[in-house]
């Protein structure tokens, strides 16, 4: 004869453990997801979408500044109102007195760029090289990692 008790007993046992052992592997599962997709590059912060920025005549103005966790890279696309207009982005992290981590990138009258960023403080700045007129600019950051 079956004792029902102990069938009982063995059943919530197997569920408790079930559900003890399930949880940490549901944990561990979503964090290999994320870090999956960091080390494929697609996860994917818009930091500035459609920002219009208007400089001076040979002058500059921040787009954004934004904190990088990983390494990757930003896409900056637009337009704007000078053949002469540039994107200088800055890496505080790789230059803590706030060199440039990356040359002026010619961005004229609009522009597709990707350049690469590592993790730490990054501020990406649309210049004018127009020493007679103004210029405005309309710019899209997107960060990937």
């Amino acid at each position: 004869m079956v004792n029902l008790k102990s069938s009982y007993y063995l059943i919530i046992g197997l569920l408790v453990g079930l559900i003890v052992a399930g949880i940490p592997a549901y944990y561990f599962y979503s964090q290999y997801q994320a870090y999956s997709k960091v080390s494929q590059l697609s996860n994917t912060v818009l930091e500035a979408a459609a920002t219009t920025v208007n400089t001076p005549a040979g002058g500059e103005a921040q787009v954004v500044v934004f904190h990088a966790n990983y390494p990757g890279y930003i896409l900056i696309t637009g337009t704007s109102t000078t053949t002469t207009g540039y994107i200088e982005v800055q890496d505080y992290m790789t230059n803590p007195s706030g060199g440039y981590f990356n040359p002026k990138e010619n961005f004229g009258t609009g522009a597709t760029l990707i350049i690469p960023v590592l993790p730490g403080t990054i501020g990406v700045y649309f210049g004018n090289n127009n020493f007679l007129n103004g210029a405005t600019a309309t710019i899209t950051v997107t960060y990937y990692y």
